[in-house]
């Protein structure tokens, strides 16, 4: 299996090396040490040192964070090329297939872009360890394609 779902936290992460999924669920998955969000753990002052090693890299995150990004663009852009067509089909440029051939695009490629976004929704992109204070900072990408970050103890 390339691939492998674990429900953490509060989503599905989708992981490429099971060697690191074993690894990271033993350190984990114990009662006490949940998973707690970067503005909690700041809050604790306990992000001060910069001690922190890369584990883990994926090296396609940059092509998965601007495809995520790209279904914002497709879903503005989709509405004004259908209005657009509908103002040409009533200045008489075009004819009215267009219209729904406009529709039909742009319909099916934001169903498209949007269901696959679902698929690449918090995508593990950089896992970071500090031997000093034991932490693992986990780097995903969200549904929209920005940077979010989960501190591990």
């Amino acid at each position: 299996m390339i691939f492998q779902i674990r429900q953490l936290g509060s989503g599905i992460f989708f992981r490429p090396h099971l060697l690191f999924v074993s690894a990271y669920r033993r350190r984990c998955s114990t009662g006490q040490n949940k998973i707690e969000t970067s503005k909690e753990i700041t809050n604790q002052s306990v992000t001060a040192s910069n001690n922190y090693v890369t584990v883990y890299k994926f090296p396609y995150i940059r092509h998965v964070a601007a495809f995520n990004k790209l279904k914002i663009y497709q879903s503005i852009l989709a509405p004004l090329g259908f209005s657009t067509s509908l103002f040409l089909v009533e200045q008489g440029v075009v004819g009215s297939e267009i219209v729904s051939t406009v529709a039909s695009l742009g319909i099916s490629l934001c169903i498209l872009l949007f269901g696959l976004g679902v698929l690449t929704d918090k995508f593990i992109g950089f896992v970071y360890y500090d031997e000093k204070k034991e932490y693992v900072k986990i780097a995903y990408v969200d549904y929209w394609g920005r940077r979010k970050e989960k501190m591990c103890h």
